[in-house]
């Protein structure tokens, strides 16, 4: 359960405008899970409640036609049970943006901004044996929220009838360099050990057979750490073009991520990724068709001891159909994959779906 709620007050104190927003929100998390199969989901999915809560004064101020200044504060607080387990925290942080208008429609702006993540229930109460790939994972009640501290820069450009008396333009480019104290990642810990690859079958038996079966599997442990300090830097770019009749859209992302003591690359830091949908409008817009292509490169440069595998680069092509068929009623059909590739997908043990197709009707009832 949660809330967000805020306010904005628009005013002027002279020459200079401003945009005065106050808000807050909160969520809490409860999770209670029962097994009466004696699985393993009571393990993977450990009970416990999370409590977040946030306020925060943002003032943006336009000071000069060319010239607008965000200054900003954020208190989060945080407390986590479980069992016996009882943690808790709160920090400030601020944030502040230049924006620099030299041209109509084009904005330079920077940006130094603070974060805090609290740890969630599962990173830290998290206890079991994964049977298949075997591997073993250990809860961490010591673990620390993260604090992040980013400078960004980057470009926002909009414009409007650029070849046409309807058409326009957006888009965004954003570099941004981050550090992140106590950032939370799965980590081996432990050595090596191993155990019977079938319970009840004695390594005698399967030595006697070699080839049939393993004796022992390998078995390691993992666990959600603190990492003292990570770097993570990385390039955005996102931009559509409207002409009316159809739209063009590109979106691509680019994110470094390691270890600033050892130098590994995290194991969250997501593969190179972009995407481009090109769709078209006809009777008189009701109908727009269109395609989506994805593209993602190869992930390989794991940390030591990852229990991850890599995963090669791959390209997924979705079609997609959208009709108003009234003012209340709306059809969509998507085809997902529709050359269907066998993929799989960074951190999923298993292969992704192949060509799947779905098909929604949309109805919005008005009431008086």
């Amino acid at each position: 359960m949660g809330f967000d709620a805020h306010n904005t007050a628009r005013f002027e104190t002279g020459p200079v405008a401003h945009a005065l927003t106050l808000g807050g929100d909160g969520v809490a998390n409860r999770v209670r899970t029962t097994d009466r199969a004696g699985g393993f989901a009571a393990a993977f999915t450990p009970s416990g409640r999370r409590d977040l809560a946030g306020a925060f004064l943002q003032d943006e101020i336009q000071a000069a036609p060319w010239l607008r200044i965000v200054g900003a504060l954020r208190r989060d607080s945080y407390r986590l049970d479980g069992g016996a387990y009882r943690a808790g925290g709160a920090r400030v942080s601020p944030k502040i943006t230049i924006g620099v208008t030299p041209l109509g429609g084009l904005e330079l702006y920077g940006t130094y901004a603070e974060g805090y993540r609290a740890p969630t229930v599962t990173e830290t109460l998290v206890q079991g044996l994964h049977p298949f790939p075997a591997f073993t994972i250990l809860p961490n009640p010591a673990l620390r929220p993260e604090v992040a501290r980013t400078v960004e820069g980057g470009v926002n450009l909009r414009a409007d009838a650029v070849m046409g008396p309807e058409d326009s333009l957006r888009a965004k480019l954003a570099v941004f360099d981050t550090a992140v104290d106590a950032f939370i990642d799965m980590q081996a810990v432990g050595p090596t050990y191993f155990v019977p690859a079938i319970p009840g079958i004695p390594t005698s038996a399967c030595a006697a057979r070699p080839g049939r079966f393993p004796c022992v599997i390998p078995v390691r442990s993992y666990q959600y750490r603190n990492i003292a300090r990570a770097d993570l830097s990385g390039v955005e770019l996102e931009g559509i073009y409207d002409w009316g009749r159809g739209f063009v859209s590109l979106a691509a992302t680019h994110i470094d991520g390691r270890d600033r003591a050892t130098r590994e690359s995290l194991l969250t830091v997501p593969p190179d990724r972009i995407g481009t949908t090109l769709g078209l409008r006809f009777l008189a817009d009701r109908l727009t068709v269109g395609t989506r292509l994805t593209l993602v490169d190869a992930r390989t440069d794991l940390p030591a001891g990852s229990r991850n595998r890599a995963t090669k680069a791959y390209g997924l092509v979705d079609l997609f159909a959208t009709y108003a068929v009234t003012d209340r009623v709306t059809a969509d059909v998507v085809v997902q994959n529709a050359l269907d590739r066998r993929y799989r997908q960074y951190r999923d043990a298993l292969a992704s779906p192949g060509l799947v197709a779905k098909a929604a009707l949309s109805i919005a009832f008005a009431t008086r």
